[in-house]
């Protein structure tokens, strides 16, 4: 029965603590990017049964960010009891355990205790501190607070504040405890600890130097400052490294310093900006984008080094630019975001006329730009985008030997593209390099083989690599596929006439019987409606019997009965019937057995 919310934004996620009324509601405030969705859920499903009348709410700092602004969470995962809108505990942890220990507290109102003075308050605060229960701990000092302001109910709130890393309440402790007593070694010392867990290192380093001016032997203080001269140590040695372009081991001496002090925004925005230049752009742009928006830091380099790891990654120009944009802003000077704008300030022109062309279904104008643009773009996710694009403008302009050249390149940054391989079948299928055509759609297919377009041409294809194997009756008659009887018709004629064996020397007469034969058996096939689908389904038509004479039916019945009357064609089929027979040319026949024909004949028109 546990009742598990996922609030979209923040209207919705106060109303879900509003709706609560004054049942606990424990909120998991996480980065969607790095925790799997599955982990978060199942941390609250691992809780008892028992907590069944709590509202559990997994809260992506992405979508609640005004929320998580208002409530200063600096660490991820952070949890978080509320009880009517108000908050009741801190839990920065892994740990299960602690937040359950923490929720059974809570189910016991703590804030129902109750004391004539303030150091009634402090002494049971000091035992809820003891037992790590800093939530009630923080209840029982503010209660003293509100009775007697004293510089040691501060502090003591503080330390319970650096125990659950609410850095920004402990510091807000401090700075009330210094204000009233400018010595307080604890106020100091905890004010270092609080700049140091917020990543503020200089300031740090200032709080901790007045304590060291306070108790010079105090160990915990000598402790506190042999950690900051290690930090300042590896980030020394970390810009050295950086700067002599020695990066992987740059990245180790910010890594350790990071170890001790995770919050700084400068030590994470130089390691960002070391994995940047060794191509670890998924790492460069994780780390920036903490600083960014985890931290909410405006620092140039981490803005650049956002920009430009995004752009290797995703291709995305005009966000790119917007980032290195900010980054000019917050330092005109900033070297690498003014050479990347100088860049890529051409490609974002080329980029926006490719588009432009495409949307109006010009392709011919959007080759011509995309090819231009990855002369100058050497960004291998921008290559494989232009490549796409230059393959659809090149099979929607029919150039398709193009075609084969670019899906040919996109096959080298991704042997599994599956469209690439369709692609380029679907070109070598025009241009009737059948056999070709077949490897590549066979291979889209063992890559992708639910995708039912790919084998619909691949049955095409192997269709058109039968009938390519037959003679090419449309091609002989040069006429199209899709061409009527009539026009079939009117081509015969001018290539019966054509070929006619006795319209040609004697040389050229032997190869004109061969291609007048060719011509005739292409007519026969295609004026007819039976044959004509047959041929065009890649099956053979035999002709062998079409035109065998009866032996008492006239020629001039034959001619007719296939043939219109505008041309007298009896010559056209006598001699496809000598062809079939092994004939020669010579004179005419009448009907079979019968004298020759007498008068002359008529001529093609």
């Amino acid at each position: 029965g546990m009742t598990l919310r996922t609030p979209r934004n923040d209207a919705k996620f106060k109303k879900l603590l509003a709706d609560a009324g004054d049942k606990l509601v424990v909120v998991q405030f996480y980065l969607v990017e790095s925790i799997p969705r599955a982990d978060i859920i199942n941390k609250f499903r691992s809780l008892p049964e028992k907590y069944s009348q709590i509202t559990f709410v997994n809260a992506d700092v992405g979508r609640v960010k005004e929320s998580v602004k208002k409530e200063r969470i600096i660490y991820l995962p952070t949890f978080i009891v509320f009880k009517s809108e108000k908050r009741l505990a801190t839990i920065i942890t892994t740990s299960i355990e602690h937040l359950t220990q923490t929720i059974s507290i809570l189910e016991f109102d703590v804030s129902q205790v109750t004391f004539n003075d303030a150091n009634g308050y402090k002494g049971k605060g000091n035992e809820y501190f003891k037992s790590t229960d800093y939530s009630s701990a923080i209840i029982m000092y503010s209660k003293a607070i509100e009775m007697e302001p004293a510089p040691t109910f501060y502090t003591n709130r503080a330390a319970c504040y650096l125990q659950t890393k609410n850095f920004m309440k402990a510091l807000e402790d401090c700075t009330a405890a210094i204000r009233s007593e400018s010595r307080n070694l604890k106020a100091h010392f905890r004010a270092s600890q609080a700049y140091l867990g917020l990543g503020n290192i200089q300031e740090a380093k200032v709080e901790l130097d007045i304590a060291t001016e306070i108790a010079p032997n105090d160990a915990q203080v000598r402790n506190e400052a042999d950690k900051l001269k290690r930090i300042n140590v590896c980030i020394r040695h970390g810009n050295d490294y950086l700067a002599d372009q020695h990066y992987e081991d740059a990245i180790l001496q910010f890594t350790n310093a990071l170890s001790m002090v995770p919050m700084s925004a400068s030590v994470r925005s130089s390691r960002a900006k070391a994995y940047l230049f060794i191509k670890k752009y998924q790492e460069a742009k994780k780390e920036s984008l903490i600083v960014i928006n985890d931290m909410n830091v405006k620092d140039p380099d981490a803005y650049f080094t956002f920009a430009s790891s995004s752009y290797h990654l995703d291709n995305d120009l005009v966000n790119a630019l917007g980032f290195v944009k900010q980054a000019i802003l917050m330092d005109p000077e900033h070297a690498g975001a003014k050479k990347f704008i100088q860049n890529l300030k051409p490609l974002e022109k080329l980029q926006k006329d490719a588009d432009a062309a495409l949307s109006r279904n010009d392709y011919q104008t959007a080759l011509d730009k995309l090819t231009e643009l990855h002369k100058l773009d050497s960004n291998q996710e921008s290559l494989t985008k232009h490549y796409t694009n230059m393959v659809t403008c090149a099979m929607n302009t029919c150039q398709y030997h193009l075609v084969i050249k670019y899906t040919t390149c996109l096959m080298e940054f991704n042997k599994k593209n599956a469209r690439a391989y369709f692609n380029r079948g679907c070109a070598r299928i025009k241009l009737k390099q059948y056999a070709e055509a077949i490897g590549d759609l066979e291979t889209a297919i063992q890559v992708d083989p639910r995708e039912k377009e790919y084998s619909n041409k691949l049955r095409e294809c192997e269709l058109e690599l039968k009938k390519s194997k037959r003679k090419d009756y449309y091609g002989l008659l040069e006429v199209d596929e899709s061409s009527d009887l009539d026009t079939i018709k009117k081509a015969y004629r001018v290539k019966a006439k054509e070929w006619h064996p006795d319209h040609r020397e004697d040389h050229e007469r032997e190869e004109a019987t061969e291609k007048f034969k060719d011509v005739n058996e292409a007519y026969i096939t295609l004026s007819d409606p039976e044959k004509r689908r047959r041929y065009d389904m890649g099956e053979e038509v035999d002709l062998q019997k079409v035109f065998e004479a009866q032996p008492d039916q006239d020629y001039d019945v034959q001619v007719h009965t296939f043939f219109d009357h505008d041309f007298d064609l009896f010559d056209v089929i006598k001699m496809y019937m000598f062809f079939e027979r092994g004939g020669k040319f010579g004179g005419g026949h009448g009907k079979k057995g019968g004298p020759s024909r007498s008068g002359g004949r008529k001529k093609f028109r």
